[in-house]
């Protein structure tokens, strides 16, 4: 039920964000290429916010959103 939540969380807000110019960093998409075992290493105990090492693959996604954009010499 959480992962369908998100789901539709993740459907809003790209749409308001486009609608106003920003940018949607897609945390789902980074935390799911871990695969189901980061399931185990990657959340806090409600299962549904990321923990320490959850939070660096955060990180890792909204690095390679803002370099991605940054221009090339």
């Amino acid at each position: 039920r959480w992962e369908a939540d998100a789901q539709k969380m993740r459907e809003i807000t790209q749409r308001v964000t486009r609608e106003n110019g920003m940018y949607v960093v897609s945390l789902y998409d980074h935390m799911k290429r871990d695969g189901w075992k980061s399931m185990f290493t990657s959340y806090g105990a409600d299962w549904f916010h990321p923990n320490a090492r959850g939070y660096r693959t955060w990180y890792r996604a909204f690095w390679e959103e803002i370099t991605d954009r940054l221009p090339r010499n």
